[in-house]
């Protein structure tokens, strides 16, 4: 599935370079050689030769950690903190090789952790969304599983926790929200956003 893309911003920074949205693509589809693209907006820690301070939020989950991980075999270009929803989450990833002082665990809904988190980066990856899961009932008229939302609707994630995360970032930081929704239909209205 190729996740669809927006390139995120603060409200009163709109024109950020994509340079690094670009490259995180590139990573996402495989590319193993990054072009540097639109190399005379590149963003000032473009230009710095230590790596970039990367924080990428949902890192525990299933879009996040493919990011996090081909991010983290990048050693000399990223220097990563990989936000997770749950103590879990955390020790699955530590547990899997991920150095510890790389994870942190925050609630996206709490501007104020998330922001304590985030304000040493240089970019944001956003993959955090509310996930349905079944209920184990079923509609009785349709004979259909009922699906909740248990860590979260997507009001409180996708809207108020995605905000709370850009709102954080310094207001030259890079922000790049990536989600798996609609990203198998090209006409879906979410695959247009960014264009």
């Amino acid at each position: 599935m190729i996740p669809s893309v927006t390139f995120g911003t603060r409200s009163d920074n709109l024109r950020r370079a994509l340079v690094f949205p670009a490259m995180l693509l590139a990573l996402s589809c495989g590319v193993s050689a990054l072009v540097p693209l639109y190399e005379s907006r590149r963003p000032r820690h473009a230009l710095m030769e230590k790596p970039w301070r990367v924080a990428v939020s949902g890192a525990g989950g299933q879009t996040g950690q493919s990011v996090f991980r081909k991010m983290l075999a990048r050693p000399s270009e990223f220097a990563l903190l990989g936000l997770v929803r749950s103590e879990a989450s955390r020790e699955a990833l530590i547990a899997s090789g991920v150095p510890a002082e790389a994870v942190a665990v925050t609630d996206v809904t709490d501007a104020e952790a998330v922001k304590a988190c985030v304000k040493a980066c240089d970019a944001l990856v956003i993959c955090t969304s509310a996930k349905p899961s079944p209920s184990g009932e079923t509609d009785e008229t349709t004979d259909r599983p009922i699906f909740g939302f248990p860590d979260g609707d997507p009001e409180l994630v996708d809207w108020l926790g995605q905000k709370n995360q850009i709102d954080a970032m310094p207001s030259d930081a890079q922000v790049l929200i990536c989600s798996s929704m609609g990203g198998t239909d090209p006409a879906n209205m979410l695959n247009a956003l960014g264009r």
